[in-house]
């Protein structure tokens, strides 16, 4: 009778069905204002959000030869700078899944939310392979784990870079990297191994060339696990026989992907050259609650944000949780995992980064020193978000309980478990009404004249307009000038000081044409040719 039981569990648990079900709960409970307003409501804010839509916006029209955008690393935007597009994330990797809806006849921020919805559902579709692969869980279990690896509360903390959300690169390398090892152990197909070491490197690249932090952060996790199996006689053994009998392989695919990798890492050498080491604020290292607050948007725990103590923690950087009862499923199935080697140094590695990030008494932290040493760690301002990491073996860890709870009750007490973890890692949404967007960058765009070199797009009254930069950034578009506005980061010197463009008196309009007399003497150009182009400041902006 037993035995029958179980058998039926294992069937229900292994219904493809689930699959689909889990997917459509997370886009149900994450994407659902975009769905219910027809669209019409944009996921994300006017800044960062309109960033990212504007870069994949500028690579489709690099691709389709328009004007404006015969460079693909020189968009429109400080001009006449040119390698601008290396001031941020480039989103090459992933910006056929944009181009694909613009082809199909999509407007650029419909484009942009249908490339965000295939981006969630591919990191869903890369995670469930991940875990049917490398811990043979039932479908019902994977799926679980699948939809909160690409669902779960961070996601919806960080939807405003959405940049940061494309994950399923990293997921393919982290899957070589187990076929790799367990071709190794069982001696199988080297020709098959080859394989996997060339989509390790492929997957690399293609992260590097979409975006840099989540790339930063896997890749400290594999420099720590790393470590830990140089501690381990039979990991050393292993990873050692994987190397000489891949050795040319391994040298190939390297050289190939460095030199694939060459265009993208010297404008970004260029890029630090000209800004120089970003500081490190001491709010931007994690702190202990940082691993656990989930945003003031989250439905649930949205509430401790007001709470004293949680004050410093109003960056959605330090938004890493994923509830009390998420937690709680968690170390469950990691505990009853932990005799697998992937759940152990999964585990190891991340408990590693976050000793070596946290912010401790006195605002010092071990990355300080590190970041000088790292490749790139002296450009990654936001350390904070290093928690995107916890994902990985918070979806082990969930899918294991699930998988436990389904060999030893049944797939309902399994659901029942779930219920409270789904709750947690909703949000209140935080959107922007796309047609409201666009009818301000037209208008803004009816101004500017077509005659010129470029214009400053500057607002004034009312309060400061945080957006001014993205709204010139878009009216290049729908103008064909160039602008001299564009997204700081940080003001590499005295020529670039037009990050302040808001004026509600003449000390400030004098200040505001002072900069832009030295940008133009700094660059030599034509101040006749280059406008100024004043707009009235948003009534009201949106948090």
């Amino acid at each position: 009778m037993r035995d029958a039981s179980h058998k039926h569990r294992r069937r229900i648990s292994q219904s493809p069905a689930w699959t689909a079900v889990w997917w459509l709960i997370g886009v149900a409970t994450t994407s659902y204002p975009t769905i219910v307003s027809g669209f019409r409501l944009v996921q994300g804010g006017l800044g960062d959000t309109r960033l990212v839509n504007f870069t994949l916006e500028h690579g489709y029209r690099w691709l389709m030869g328009w004007p404006l955008a015969e460079s693909f690393w020189s968009p429109p935007i400080f001009f006449p700078a040119t390698g601008v597009t290396a001031y941020t994330d480039l989103l090459l990797g992933v910006a056929p899944l944009y181009w694909v809806w613009r082809w199909l006849g999509a407007a650029p921020d419909t484009a942009y939310q249908c490339w965000m919805l295939v981006c969630w559902s591919l990191n869903f579709v890369a995670f469930y392979w991940l875990l049917r692969r490398s811990l043979a869980t039932s479908v019902l279990a994977s799926s679980v784990g699948a939809w909160f690896f690409a669902f779960a509360s961070p996601r919806m903390a960080g939807v405003m870079h959405q940049q940061l959300m494309i994950q399923f690169f990293l997921v393919l390398m982290l899957a070589s990297i187990v076929e790799i090892a367990r071709s190794q152990d069982r001696n199988t197909n080297s020709t098959r191994t080859r394989v996997w070491i060339a989509l390790f490197f492929v997957a690399g690249v293609l992260q590097l060339n979409t975006a840099v932090y989540p790339l930063l952060y896997f890749s400290l996790g594999l420099t720590a696990t790393a470590a830990i199996v140089a501690f381990s006689r039979s990991g050393r053994s292993t990873a050692a026989q994987i190397f000489r009998t891949h050795l040319a392989t391994i040298a190939a695919c390297a050289a190939a992907a460095v030199l694939v990798a060459i265009p993208t890492i010297m404008h970004y050498r260029d890029s630090a050259a000209a800004f120089g080491a970003r500081p490190l604020p001491p709010h931007h290292l994690p702190k202990l609650a940082s691993w656990l607050l989930m945003g003031d948007y989250n439905l649930l725990w949205g509430g401790l944000h007001e709470l004293p103590y949680f004050e410093w923690a109003n960056r959605s950087l330090h938004h890493n949780g994923i509830g009390v009862f998420g937690m709680v499923l968690c170390a469950v199935g990691l505990w009853h995992g932990r005799d697998r080697t992937i759940v152990r140094l999964m585990a190891a590695a991340v408990a590693v980064l976050f000793l070596i990030t946290l912010r401790l008494p006195g605002d010092w932290s071990l990355w300080e020193p590190l970041r000088h040493i790292i490749p790139g760690g002296t450009s990654a301002r936001a350390i904070a978000r290093v928690g995107m990491v916890l994902l990985y073996p918070a979806a082990f860890g969930i899918a294991l309980a699930i998988e436990g709870a389904l060999l030893r009750r049944s797939w309902w007490v399994a659901l029942l478990l779930l219920a409270p973890v789904v709750v947690e890692q909703i949000h209140r949404p935080l959107t922007y009404d796309k047609a409201a967007a666009r009818s301000r960058v037209e208008a803004i765009a009816d101004t500017v004249p077509r005659d010129i070199d470029a214009f400053l797009l500057t607002t004034t009254d009312g309060r400061q307009d945080r957006y001014v930069h993205e709204d010139a950034m878009w009216v290049t578009f729908s103008a064909g000038v160039p602008t001299v506005n564009g997204r700081y980061g940080k003001r590499p010197g005295r020529c670039w000081q037009l990050r302040d463009v808001h004026y509600g008196n003449r000390r400030k309009a004098a200040k505001i044409r002072a900069n832009l007399d030295q940008w133009i003497e700094c660059r030599d150009l034509d101040p006749d040719r280059i406008a100024w182009v004043n707009f009235q400041a948003r009534p009201a902006v949106p948090k």
